[in-house]
């Protein structure tokens, strides 16, 4: 009981220090979603909440921006949305998105010249609908789906995108698309309760809230994020630390 309360209390005030300094902040996360058969010129046209980690610095910097504004070169908000082609469903406004991705992207890019997107950042639903692996890169939004340029053969192009700078790039069977990421590790990292600011900890707290917990949506794992991580680790009878390791992430992530 104590545990709740203090929680309730500690969201109070993250909310209210939030809100003190980003009026526009939402926190209504996925209560609207999916949207079903969104138009192109409604993707374009909607506003989306892009979180941006700098992987050099480690903070997350959050803008609200417009469909076409870009992300990088070539690359608009929309085009890398949680938006699926196969079920025709948006799952979110909320993107995720790296440094490290957009460098290599744009190395990418100044070789073969435009690119078309299939699938780029993904939340947990959408990963889920689409019967993506459990830890899936997109869902870290370092990793993207690519339909092979003209000109060139798929394993061309995944070379190409393996010497722009992509840790795993690789052509999707039977496809003539390409899988790249840039990809922190192999898996997903094990985050501890002095972790702080992490490219995961904002999959972290996507995951938690697919799985019916309330963490703050920032990518910083504080007070808040530890509690509901602990009471997720109490459910399903897990070490309750706070410490998200393999056990945690194959719970939350299954």
């Amino acid at each position: 009981m104590f545990r709740r309360l203090n929680k309730l209390f500690s969201i109070l005030i993250m909310l209210f220090m939030v809100f003190a300094v980003n009026a526009s902040f939402s926190f209504a996360y996925y209560s609207n979603y999916p949207v079903n058969n969104p138009t192109e010129t409604e993707l374009k046209n909607l506003t989306y909440e892009v979180f941006v980690w700098n992987s050099d610095q480690g903070y997350w910097s959050v803008s609200n921006l417009s469909g076409t504004a870009y992300l990088a070169d070539g690359l608009q908000v929309w085009e890398f949305a949680p938006y699926s082609d196969d079920n025709d469903k948006l799952y979110s406004n909320k993107v995720a998105i790296s440094d490290d991705f957009t460098d290599s992207w744009d190395a990418l890019v100044a070789v073969v010249g435009d690119i078309s997107v299939n699938c780029g950042y993904r939340n947990g639903f959408h990963n889920a609908a689409v019967g993506g692996v459990q830890y899936s890169q997109h869902k870290a939004g370092v990793a993207v789906d690519m339909t092979t340029p003209s000109g060139y053969t798929a394993s061309v192009f995944a070379t190409k995108a393996s010497n722009a700078g992509f840790v795993d790039a690789h052509v999707i069977s039977g496809t003539n698309s390409v899988h790249a990421d840039a990809r922190e590790q192999t898996g997903y990292p094990t985050i501890y309760t002095n972790t702080g600011s992490g490219l995961y900890v904002f999959t972290l707290e996507d995951a938690l809230i697919c799985n019916d917990y309330s963490p703050i949506l920032t990518g910083f794992y504080g007070s808040i994020d530890i509690d509901e991580v602990e009471d997720f680790q109490q459910d399903n009878g897990l070490t309750i630390d706070g410490i998200v390791g393999s056990n945690t992430w194959d719970e939350l992530t299954d």
